[in-house]
């Protein structure tokens, strides 16, 4: 485990205390500040390099009974340069400043202040420069800054941005279990549920998807969507309503399949209808009225048909298998209605 701590509830509470073996810091956040361009960003010395960020502003408290300051220190880059300010005194009355270093700025006041007591501390502690929290902080703000807003998005970015939510909630209920379940114990994060702006739901399932039973209700989902006559716009504003609804790309996949599917096995024929000899002469005429006959012929034009031998071979051995037809007795009665 790590001998430093930073303890805090911030952004919702400014103060973020600080311990490492030997120091205790308590910072108040002011300013949060942020980090200036690649090219202007400067950095501490080295090993630690710490990214140095425009317009801070903290309070730092430090030392016990006697012994214990209070500063407020500030950075502001002026001409792309960071400079270094520490105001001290009952009212902050009086200031120290350097354009070369945290440290050397602490130094001057340890000068005018602290040379008379053992508070010496380093600029990095003063300033809160090593503060991982602000450092989070300020690169969530950039990144956010950065980011399109959810209505600028498309499908595949919001994909990809639950999935990542996903993935890190994953990582910390798994990490936090550890230590409060018994190792006997299994627990498992099936699903969870966000919305962004009140109107942007996501779902997220860490269960093992059944393929199977998927299919089927996207299977489900097309045919009363069908049978119905739900157009996609419909489906589509059900589906913000209700997340667990299937999203009408996967339905419109499905669609498309079972129609790929069905062509295989009961292929559609086109018709011209102006040539007569690409229809079955086997089967029945309908309409005998040559005139009537005469008006579809100009009107249509082209067409298409399914033959009744391949959708009876299709239809049969499973209406059979499932008992609903008797094999042993060969003649069908078939009534054809409707407009299909």
């Amino acid at each position: 485990m790590s001998d430093t701590q930073e303890i805090h509830n911030y952004p919702f509470d400014s103060i973020i205390n600080f311990k490492k073996s030997g120091h205790s810091f308590s910072y108040k956040i002011i300013k949060e500040g942020t980090y200036p361009n690649k090219s202007l960003l400067a950095y501490t010395l080295p090993p630690n390099k710490y990214r140095i960020p425009d317009d801070y502003m903290v309070e730092t408290t430090w030392g016990r009974s006697n012994n214990r300051c209070v500063v407020q220190c500030f950075i502001n880059y002026i001409d792309n340069k960071p400079v270094f300010q520490i105001w001290f005194g009952k009212c902050f009355e009086h200031v120290v400043s350097s354009v070369r270093s945290a440290t050397d700025v602490t130094n001057l006041f340890h000068k005018e202040y602290t040379s008379l007591k053992k508070t010496k501390t380093s600029g990095i502690y003063l300033f809160g420069l090593h503060l991982k929290t602000l450092e989070m902080a300020r690169e969530g703000k950039q990144r956010a800054h950065i980011l399109k807003p959810i209505d600028q998005c498309g499908n595949f970015t919001l994909t990809k941005r639950a999935m990542s939510i996903g993935k890190h909630i994953l990582a910390e209920f798994n990490e936090k279990t550890q230590k409060l379940y018994n190792l006997e114990d299994v627990p498992a994060l099936e699903s969870i549920c966000y919305s962004v702006n009140k109107k942007h739901t996501f779902n997220i399932s860490y269960e093992n998807e059944d393929k199977t039973k998927k299919k089927q209700k996207l299977e489900s989902i097309v045919r009363a969507l069908d049978e119905g006559n739900i157009p996609r716009d419909s489906y589509r504003r059900l589906c913000a309503i209700e997340y667990n609804l299937p999203r009408e790309g996967e339905i419109s996949k499905e669609r498309i399949n079972i129609n790929e599917i069905m062509v295989q096995l009961i292929p559609i024929t086109i018709v011209d209808i102006n040539t007569k000899s690409q229809v079955d002469e086997s089967e029945g005429v309908d309409i005998d009225d040559e005139s009537i006959t005469q008006e579809v012929i100009n009107a249509v034009g082209k067409g298409g048909y399914r033959n009744i031998n391949n959708i009876l071979y299709y239809l049969v051995p499973n209406l059979v298998q499932k008992g609903i037809l008797n094999p042993d007795q060969p003649i069908i009665n078939l009534r054809i209605s409707g407009d299909g």
